[in-house]
Parts: structure tokens; sequence; C-alpha cells
């Protein structure tokens, strides 16, 4: 048993080392040059079900996007609370006729809005049935030729569509994702600095999407083998969503999305490709508590279990060798199934003096292993222009040990309960409370869009 444990230590070294150097291997690398070329057009698709709490913080950023061809369609999914009350007022709403493309089947939509403040703002009303559903029904009305899907509490940066549309410039590109700052962390002066004077349980999410974006995305990415593009912003080619018959009704509609967008690769174009795109930053509210962090990352293991039951048995047949290993090995073998072999160590060691040392010196080895990823990944941010300044970077340094003992624990819980009850309710959506933090006051109305016309391209 302690060959078998050195064994998985040794293969989840050889993941970290590989997230560690791979983002840094070919040198300082500058912000690339966004392609000269066509402005591809994008239709933003905001599903929203009880989001009165965040979003007219969404709204604003939408309005405030510096790109020339885009439309954004908010999906009311059947919310009981204010919502559609709130975009109403704020949006100064009128009814208007949206076509729909009858290759995607969805819940009836009961009407649909125009917003008169901000003209390539469309507003979907229709009968509850969940995110996927929702998505579905914005796909089926969005006339543009890449998709974009942004949960209702994220706000877009100006330049983000300008980034995204930079790597749509090359035409083997079918999907991509940008990357996700927590709101609460970003300076409201230069949405450039992170600070750090907050919450532990936001620290740690703040380090944590540092690591997920800046060195595993970047790493699969390059390596052809991303597993998910995040549900908090992602980008879609429209016509390959409706050949892969859109959204399944799960609790990770994004991890499924992407793993059925690379089956397609795989198995039909090769040539086609997945691209991570660090400049386009999307900003997001996480869990101020331990209740809602417990339930999104419930949620989050929920849709990986779902995710290694339907597509598992394809890797490596349908799936490419590499995604096939991250996948299996990463984020199965050693995000999983280790987490339970965990809980078994205080049995190895009262059953056998001689595992003691051995799980110190992993332990050990593992929190040396942690410090570098997190300094990496802060060195990684600063490449893409998301830095610490003054007294943040010494916060950072002193709430590492603390991230690496208390909140690796903290995660383990997360893993096992919502692994366990995945098998009692896979399709319970476990939601988060949204408190609806944003940059600026949202007292006021949502004003003009700055310039009007270009709302018209899509007519």
């Amino acid at each position: 048993m302690i060959y078998f444990g050195l064994t998985l230590f040794a293969l989840y070294l050889v993941f970290k080392m590989l997230y560690i150097v791979f983002p840094f291997a070919r040198g300082q690398r500058k912000e690339p040059r966004v392609r000269e070329g066509k402005n591809r057009s994008f239709g933003i698709l905001v599903p929203a079900y009880n989001e009165e709490n965040v979003i007219i913080n969404c709204v604003r950023s939408l309005c405030e996007l510096e790109y020339p061809k885009y439309s954004a369609y908010i999906i009311d999914d059947g919310s009981t609370d204010k919502t559609l009350e709130l975009l109403e007022r704020y949006l100064c709403l009128a009814p208007y006729e949206l076509k729909r493309d009858p290759r995607l089947k969805y819940n009836e939509i009961l009407s649909t809005y125009r917003s008169r403040n901000c003209p390539n703002i469309f507003v979907l009303s229709k009968k509850n049935g969940g995110k996927a559903d929702a998505l579905n029904a914005g796909i089926a009305v969005c006339e543009e030729e890449i998709v974009i899907t942004l949960d209702a509490d994220c706000m877009l940066k100006e330049d983000s569509l300008t980034k995204m549309n930079g790597a749509f410039q090359n035409g083997m590109v079918v999907a991509a994702g940008g990357a996700v700052h927590i709101t609460q962390s970003v300076d409201s002066r230069s949405k450039g600095n992170i600070v750090f004077k907050l919450k532990d349980i936001i620290k740690y999410q703040v380090m944590q999407y540092m690591i997920a974006f800046y060195l595993h995305k970047s790493t699969q990415s390059r390596l052809r083998s991303l597993i998910v593009i995040s549900g908090a912003y992602g980008a879609f080619n429209k016509e390959l969503l409706i050949t892969l018959g859109g959204y399944r009704k799960s609790v990770g509609e994004d991890m499924d999305i992407t793993l059925k967008v690379q089956q397609y690769i795989n198995t039909v174009d090769k040539k086609l490709m997945i691209s991570f795109v660090p400049q386009s930053i999307c900003f997001t509210e996480c869990p101020e508590s331990f209740g809602s962090l417990f339930k999104q990352r419930i949620r989050w293991q929920k849709a990986f279990v779902d995710c290694a039951i339907k597509y598992g048995p394809k890797m490596f047949r349908k799936f490419g060798a590499s995604i096939s290993l991250f996948f299996i090995f990463d984020y199965l073998i050693l995000g999983t199934l280790t987490t339970f072999l965990f809980l078994l160590v205080p049995v190895f060691i009262a059953l056998s003096a001689k595992v003691y040392p051995v799980f110190f010196i992993m332990l050990f080895a593992d929190f040396v292993f942690g410090v570098i990823e997190c300094l990496a990944s802060k060195k990684a941010a600063a490449m893409n222009n998301f830095t610490f300044s003054g007294a943040d970077n010494l916060r950072v340094n002193l709430f590492i040990p603390l991230k690496m003992f208390f909140f690796r624990l903290m995660n383990i819980l997360f893993v096992v309960t919502g692994t366990l009850l995945y098998f009692v309710s896979k399709h319970h959506w476990n939601k988060a409370e949204r408190l609806g933090r944003a940059f600026a006051d949202t007292a006021a109305p949502v004003r003009a869009h700055k310039v009007p016309a270009k709302a018209d391209y899509r007519l």
C-alpha cells in the first residue's frame, strides 16, 4: 500500500510540475497582438433565475462594452423574484419580436423585449427549464456568429470582446474561454490591481482562480487539452453548438459542452481547436460565506462526476490522448479518487508505524509545491497585467500557509461530499447566495449606450 501511495503521489507531483513550468516554458510572453481582420459578431447570453441582487451590475457592464458588433440576450428563466421587473425599469423595455431557430428545443418563450436605453440588449421571458434550457433558448434567437455565455453575476471588462475577437481571427478556433477574476478583489479604480485585504474565504478563492486560469487552463490550452471552459465566461461558434444539439440538462453544463466540443474535434476535424484568452477578462462575484461556498463547490463536484460517468468510458476512444490523460489521471484519479484514500491515512498509520514518516514527507513535499504553485500563479497573473501592490504582496505570502492547510482540508470535504451527493440528488442545483458586489453604485438608471447606432448592425 505504501508503494501504491508513493506512485500516486509521484504522479500528482508530475502534474503539479507541468502546471507550474509549462506556462513559462517559452520565457516571458508579452500580450499577443490582437490579429487585425474581420470583427466577428458576438451574441452574449445571460441566463437569469432569481438574480435581482446582481442582474443590474451585469447589465451595466454589457452597456459599456467597447466593441462595434454585439448583442446581449438576457434570458429570464421563470424568475419568481423582481429580476424581470428590474430589467423593465432599468432598460426601459419595449415588446420586440425576435426570430427563432427551430433546430433546438427549450421551454416556451412567453415574451421578448428590446431596450430603449441600450438597443443591442434584448430580454426573453420564458417558462422555467434550468440553465441549459435557458441557454438553448438564447441560442435560438441569437443571430450572431459567436455565442458568449455569461453568468448573471458577472461583468465583462470593456475591451473583453475585442480581445476575444482576436482569438477567433484564427479560423480553426471554434470555442474559447476568457480569464475570470473575483469582483471583490479588484481595485475599482484601476480594474487591474488585485487587493488582498479581504475575508480569508475570499482570499482562498482569489488564489484558486489565479491558479486555475493562469496555470491550469493556460497549460491545458497549449496542449489542446482544455477540459472545461468556465460557464461564467465562454465563447462558442453558434453553428457548432446547434450541430452538437445545444446544452444538455446538467448541474455542470460548462464542462459538458466543452467535452462535447472536444469529442467533435477529435472525431470530425482534428484541425479545429479550443483556445484560452487570458487577456479577455470577466469579473464574477464569489461566495462570501462557508455555506454559499459549500453549495457552489458541491455543484462543481457533482458536475464532474456527471461528466466522468458520461464521458469517462469514451476517453482515448472518442478523445485525444492528451485530454484523456488529463481527465482520467489529473481530474478523476488525483482530483477525486485519491481524496477518498486520504481519509484512510489515519487507519494506515494505526496499522503500520512505517506509514507515519512517509506520510509527513509527502505532506511536506505537497506544501512546498503548493507554495511554488501559488507564487507561480501570481507571476502569471502579473504577466497579464493583474498585479498585487504594496502591502498586498505581503498579505498573499502570509496567507499561503493557511491556504495550504485549512483550506486544503476544506476542499477535501467539498470533493467527498459532492461525489456522494451526486448519487443522492444529481440534478439539485445548490444555488449559492449572491449579494450584488460591484465596482460602482447601481442606484441610477442605466444610461444610453455609448454608440446606439452600432446596435442596428444586426437588423
